[in-house]
C-alpha cells in the first residue's frame, strides 16, 4: 500500500483499524508532520515505512512493483483554504497509476465533490473502468475509489461483514456514502 500525504499520521491509524496490511510506505514532505504521527498518533513498526520527500517528484522517480492500493491525500492551502497539492489531470493520473498492480485500487481525495467530478473523464481515459465517491454528511471532501476492473457494490456489505472489526467499526463504515460514478 501507497499513501501519498501521511499529514499527521491519523490516515495511517483508520488504515491500520480498516485494513490487515502487510506493507505500507507513507510519503510526506513535512518533517514536524512525521515526527506528531511518530510521536503522538505511535505510527510505527516493520510493516510502515515513512519516506520524507515530496511525494510528486518521488512518484515520477518510482519504477519499482505496483502496489495493491495507492492512496494520494496529497494537500497544501491557499488562504487558509485546503487544495489538493496536485491537479487530477491526464499526467498526475498516468502517475498515480504506474505506481499500481494491474488489479489495484486507486483513491483520491478530493476537497469538493465537484473537483472529484470535473476529473472522471481523466480517469476514463485512462483506463479505469469503474469508481465511487465515498463521502460522510458532516464533510466537504469526497473521496475517489477507482478500478480497471469492474466490482460488485455488493461485495461492500459482504467483506465488511467478513472483516474482524468490532461492531462499532462496522456500523461506522456502513455509514459512508458510497455512490457509483459515471466512467463512460
Amino acid at each position: 500500500m501507497l499513501l501519498l500525504g501521511l499529514g499527521g499520521g491519523a490516515g495511517i491509524r483508520q488504515i491500520q483499524t480498516l485494513i490487515d496490511f502487510h506493507y505500507l510506505r507513507a510519503i510526506e514532505i513535512d518533517p514536524v508532520h512525521i515526527r506528531i504521527a511518530k510521536r503522538w498518533f505511535g505510527i510505527a513498526g516493520d510493516n510502515i515505512e515513512i519516506t520524507e520527500a515530496d511525494a510528486i517528484k518521488w512518484l515520477n522517480n518510482y519504477s519499482s512493483a505496483g502496489f495493491d492500493l495507492v492512496i494520494d491525500d496529497l494537500f497544501g492551502h491557499s488562504v487558509n483554504e485546503p487544495m489538493r497539492a496536485q491537479v487530477l489531470n491526464d499526467q498526475w493520473v498516468t502517475q498515480l497509476s504506474s505506481a499500481l498492480k494491474p488489479e489495484g485500487t486507486l483513491v483520491v481525495n478530493c476537497v469538493s465533490k465537484s473537483e472529484l467530478m470535473a476529473s472522471l473523464p481523466v480517469f476514463a481515459r485512462l483506463g479505469f473502468v469503474q469508481g465511487y465517491r465515498w463521502s460522510l454528511p458532516e464533510y466537504d471532501n469526497a473521496i475517489g475509489v477507482f478500478f480497471r476492473h469492474t466490482v460488485s457494490a455488493n461485495n461492500w456489505i459482504r467483506n465488511l461483514e467478513a472483516t474482524s472489526l468490532s461492531p462499532d467499526m462496522k456500523r461506522a463504515a456502513r455509514w459512508v456514502i458510497r455512490r457509483p460514478l459515471s466512467l463512460d
